[in-house]
């Protein structure tokens, strides 16, 4: 059996004595805890400090002790495995008592090491000074492991610092609480493919191919049913061949006009290849997960230079407009004249116009999401809204995000900021932007364009 003097430190700064590994100390003998009387009365003057971390200690220890003295020999078992520890109080030492409460103790713990043998009994203290003087007395000693004690106590700063955290905690709680996030990884990938402009011999032959496909008339003769149509024909109608001036325009302006248009979209074809295929579907979730609604909320969409964002319909728009092929121009053909012909011009019939209708006002529900920024490609973007519920489903906003094929970026970033009139700071998350690059084909892919086998 081992006796162990217990200090007060041992109520006031550690853990409850019962979750105490007590056999680091006493290995595998059993272990009595020995509660001298000077610390008794330490804990009686601390039990009235107030409110304090100290006090409540003091007295939760008080009414431990109590339970020893309702115990009927005085003893309470602090715990049964896996060595037996209890708790008792010590004996009071004979001869004169010390005032001081660190004499006192060394006293009952001299006097029963005298009794039992130095190597059975021991002190455990967290007092400095105490241990110096049981070194002196050459009294076994242990110091408290730093295991066992409790946070140190958080001083005036700390709870005041504790106390604004709570009141911005409930603040919080009156106020709407945005999350961001995006609906699969919290990156955006654009793979770009490495789309080279083509070689002035390769669109010479692209073109050679086209003029094959839509060759140049050369031939406006007129066939002999033709010029009886022509010239024979009675009534309101008759066919009307078409004129030097028109086959000399055909010629020498639409049919080389064609030829260079072709020849320009050739040029900047890769281009516009790298817009159409260096994009990234992009899905972000924002939610009001407070217990208010947001009030004017902007959700603000930023993107980092050589980016751009740009909403799907006006993508797919930009698209269908950048690749148009240019169409070969019609060679002017035998038409019948008709009355307008006779009236000489188009001029002396008026179209009919309809008058000026007001536009239609458009409703928007409260909550309801607008893009202030219109629907075109830009780096930054505002949705908005009068009021952002909360408790339901995120609000989801689709859109691509695309590289500027001028600047060719490497990477970026983007950075959605989430404001309201009642929101204190607004939030803010940023995603990053990779980008990767891709073999590419040009001329494979102005041949497909072109409607052309590729050779």
């Amino acid at each position: 059996m081992q006796y162990v003097f217990l200090d007060s430190n041992l109520f006031l700064q550690c853990r409850p004595l019962e979750d105490l590994d007590w056999e680091r100390i006493a290995e595998k003998e059993d272990v009595t805890l020995l509660v001298p009387s000077a610390v008794l009365t330490e804990l009686d003057k601390h039990k009235a400090d107030g409110n304090s971390r100290r006090a409540q200690r003091a007295r939760r220890a008080i009414k431990f002790l109590d339970s020893l003295l309702e115990a009927p020999d005085d003893t309470v078992t602090i715990r049964k495995a896996p060595i037996k520890v209890i708790a008792q109080f010590a004996p009071e030492a004979s001869g004169e008592i010390s005032s001081s409460n660190d004499d006192s103790i060394l006293s009952e713990v001299e006097e029963m090491a005298r009794k039992l043998g130095n190597s059975a009994v021991s002190l455990i203290t967290h007092d400095t000074n105490l241990k110096v003087k049981a070194k002196r007395k050459n009294l076994r000693f242990f110091s408290v492991p730093d295991e066992w004690l409790l946070p140190p106590e958080p001083d005036d700063r700390e709870k005041r610092l504790k106390r604004m955290e709570e009141e911005i905690a409930l603040l919080k709680k009156q106020t709407p609480n945005m999350a961001i996030a995006l609906s699969e990884n919290n990156e955006i990938e654009i793979v770009v493919p490495n789309y080279e402009p083509l070689a002035p011999s390769t669109i010479d032959r692209l073109i050679e191919a086209m003029t094959s496909k839509f060759p140049e008339k050369t031939d406006f003769s007129p066939s002999s049913r033709e010029q009886f149509l022509s010239t024979e024909r009675l009534g309101m109608f008759r066919l009307r061949m078409p004129t030097t001036e028109e086959v000399a325009k055909y010629h020498q302006e639409e049919y080389p006009e064609w030829k260079r248009r072709l020849r320009e979209a050739l040029e900047r074809l890769h281009l516009k290849l790298r817009f159409r295929d260096s994009t990234a579907d992009v899905s972000l979730l924002v939610a009001n997960r407070g217990t208010v609604p947001g009030e004017h909320v902007h959700i603000a969409i930023r993107v980092g230079n050589g980016l751009l964002n740009i909403t799907p319909k006006y993508f797919d728009k930009q698209v269908k407009g950048l690749f148009v092929v240019p169409r070969a121009p019609n060679p002017p053909e035998p038409r019948e004249s008709n009355f307008l012909d006779r009236i000489g011009t188009m001029d002396e019939i008026r179209p009919y116009r309809t008058p000026n209708m007001p536009e239609t006002p458009i409703h928007r529900e409260r909550d309801e999401f607008y893009l202030k920024a219109g629907e075109n490609a830009d780096t930054e973007w505002v949705w908005a809204c009068e009021t952002m519920r909360h408790g339901i489903q995120p609000q989801e906003f689709s859109f691509k995000v695309c590289t500027n094929v001028q600047s060719q970026p490497t990477g970026g970033q983007m950075t959605v900021e989430v404001s309201a009139e009642n929101l204190p700071q607004a939030a803010v998350a940023t995603f990053l932007i990779r980008i990767l690059d891709a073999p590419a084909n040009t001329e494979r892919a102005a041949n497909e364009w072109l409607g052309l086998n590729a050779s």
